[in-house]
């Protein structure tokens, strides 16, 4: 995944990378909640987008290689919030690419559970996103366009969950 799914520390939990860092992220929340009879694995890097033209492509990070060589039980992917920036948005090629990366994790953990997580809204400048030059004003290509592509994705290719970040965020940021 992206930022979102990178939480605000490093992969081990100990370097804060953002300023509310001591809050902890859900990736350290969730290991806390599972306990020591699982391990919870961080690949996400931000900034990193699932379309090759997007500029920052997530298949060519450190952190996609290291996903692929794992062998999970459980698979969680959340993307799509880079590629729906303006400049990079294609609603085909983005269900084209994202049912490609589906498929290929489908095949590489066989078995293992595969989960899509819906991206969270976009609120725009309306709302203090200060980085509304990179999504722009309009808010339904995230909050229209990318939730109905997503949902092609999952129904294209077949995942054992789909949680809606989307609704469970209600309109409110994670950031």
């Amino acid at each position: 995944g992206d930022s979102l799914t990178r939480g605000d520390r490093d992969a081990n939990g100990s370097k804060p990378l953002r300023k509310w860092a001591l809050v902890g992220n859900y990736l350290i929340r969730l290991q806390e909640r599972l306990g020591r009879q699982f391990s919870v694995f961080n690949f996400g890097h931000g900034g990193a987008a699932l379309m090759t033209l997007s500029g920052f492509h997530y298949g060519e990070t450190s952190e996609h290689a290291a996903a692929l060589a794992y062998n999970p039980n459980l698979v969680v992917l959340m993307l799509g919030t880079n590629d729906a920036k303006v400049s990079n948005w294609d609603y085909d090629d983005f269900v084209d690419e994202y049912s490609d990366l589906l498929e290929d994790v489908k095949e590489l953990v066989g078995g293992s559970t595969l989960v899509v997580g819906l991206p969270v809204p976009y609120l725009g400048a309306s709302q203090g996103f200060s980085a509304s030059s990179q999504w722009g004003e309009d808010t339904s290509i995230m909050n229209d366009e990318l939730q109905a592509a997503t949902r092609d994705v999952v129904d294209r290719v077949g995942v054992d969950e789909v949680v809606d970040l989307f609704d469970l965020f209600g309109g409110d940021s994670p950031n």
